[in-house]
C-alpha cells in the first residue's frame, strides 16, 4: 500500500509524513549518512537525476591537494568537510557535453556549483542553500529517512531552477539540440494561451528574446485580443477583413498618438499678466517658524536663550 501511495518526485514530498521517492530513500539508506552535509548532497543528485542526468562518477579534492576518484558504483559520501566534492555527469539529449556538479561547505552552508563543458565553450551557475532549511540534523540517525528531509518541494524548484535546467538548456542550445523543457516544448495553443496574458510591452519584449518567440509573439490572435482590450469604442465592419491585427494595433496607435499631440498644441497658452514677471521657484529648505515670546524672569525676551544669573535683574517683593 505504501508502494501506491510514495511520491514518484521530491517535489510531490509535502511533508514528513509522506514517503520519501524511492531513489532517494534507498541511497540514504545504503550510503550510511552521517552529516547533514551528506543528507543535502544526495537531495541534490536526486534531483539531478530527475531532470535526466546520469552520473558517471565523483571525486574528493583534498585541501591538501590530494584527489580522490570514484566510480558511479560507489557509495556516495562526503567524509572530510574540508575537501570539495565533485560529482560528474552526462546526459542523453547531449552526448558531447561534460557536466559537473560541485560542493563546497561552508558552515552553515553548501555552495553548489554547476558547470557544463561543450567542446571549448563552458558555462557555470551556482547556488547558496542552508543545510538547516531542508535537512533536519537530529533525525539523521532515525530509522525513518524521511524525517530528515524537509521542504522538499523548495529545494527541488530551487536546484531545478538555478542549477539543473540551465546547464541542460545551454547545452542543448549549444549543440543545436531541440529543447526538452521549458515554454517552447509546449503546444501552440498553450503557448498562445500564455502569451495572452502579456500587455503589449510585455509581449514586445518577449519578441525581442530569439526568432521562434517573435514569429509567436506576432500571431493575430494575440493582437486582435489586445486590439479590442485596449481599443473597445473603435467599430469593425463585418465586412472589413483583417489579417495583420499586429499591424492593426500599430496604426490604431500611432492614430491616437497623434491626435493627443495635436490636441496639445491647440490648447490656448495662458498668457502672463501685463507687467508682471513670471514667479521663480526657489527651493529652500523648510525654516521652523520662531517660537512665541515668553516675557519671564527667566527667558529673555525672544524666549530662545536663558539669561545668565550676573546679569539677571533683580527680584522685587511687594509686600
Amino acid at each position: 500500500m505504501r508502494d501506491e501511495t510514495r511520491p514518484q518526485y521530491c517535489y510531490q514530498v509535502l511533508d514528513f509524513t509522506m514517503p520519501l521517492p524511492k531513489q532517494l530513500e534507498d541511497l540514504h539508506m545504503t550510503c550510511n549518512i552521517n552529516h547533514a552535509r551528506e543528507a543535502l548532497v544526495l537531495a541534490v543528485h536526486v534531483l539531478m537525476t530527475e531532470t535526466g542526468f546520469e552520473i558517471e562518477g565523483w571525486q574528493e579534492n583534498g585541501s591538501d591537494g590530494t584527489v580522490e576518484d570514484h566510480t558511479a558504483k560507489e557509495n556516495l559520501c562526503w567524509v572530510k568537510g574540508d575537501s570539495l566534492l565533485k560529482l560528474r555527469y552526462t546526459h542523453p539529449t547531449c552526448p558531447a557535453a561534460n557536466f559537473s556538479v560541485a560542493f563546497l561547505f561552508v558552515e552553515p552552508n553548501v555552495i553548489i556549483h554547476g558547470l557544463v563543458v561543450v567542446d571549448d565553450c563552458s558555462d557555470g551557475y551556482s547556488l547558496n542553500l542552508r543545510i538547516s532549511d531542508f535537512i533536519q540534523k537530529v533525525f539523521l540517525s532515525d530509522p525513518e529517512p524521511n524525517k530528515v528531509y524537509k521542504n522538499l518541494t523548495t529545494m527541488s524548484r530551487v536546484v531545478k531552477d538555478s542549477v539543473a535546467l540551465p546547464l541542460l538548456g545551454w547545452a542543448q542550445s549549444v549543440s543545436n539540440v531541440p529543447a526538452t523543457f521549458g515554454f517552447m516544448t509546449l503546444s501552440n495553443e498553450i503557448q498562445l494561451l500564455i502569451l495572452g496574458y502579456l500587455n503589449v510591452r510585455d509581449l514586445l519584449a518577449a519578441s525581442r528574446v530569439s526568432v521562434d518567440l517573435f514569429s509567436l509573439a506576432s500571431h493575430p490572435v494575440l493582437w486582435r485580443k489586445l486590439f479590442f482590450k485596449n481599443y473597445p469604442s473603435v467599430e469593425i465592419s463585418p465586412t472589413e477583413n483583417i489579417s495583420d491585427w499586429r499591424e492593426k494595433y500599430k496604426r490604431e496607435h500611432l492614430l491616437r498618438k497623434e491626435q493627443r499631440e495635436c490636441a496639445l498644441r491647440l490648447l490656448p497658452r495662458m498668457p502672463d499678466p501685463i507687467g508682471v514677471m513670471p514667479m521663480r521657484i526657489n527651493h529652500r529648505p523648510f525654516v521652523p517658524p520662531p517660537m512665541p515670546l515668553l516675557i519671564d524672569d527667566e527667558f529673555e525676551l525672544d524666549g530662545l536663550l536663558p539669561l545668565s544669573h550676573v546679569n539677571q535683574p533683580e527680584q522685587q517683593y511687594h509686600y
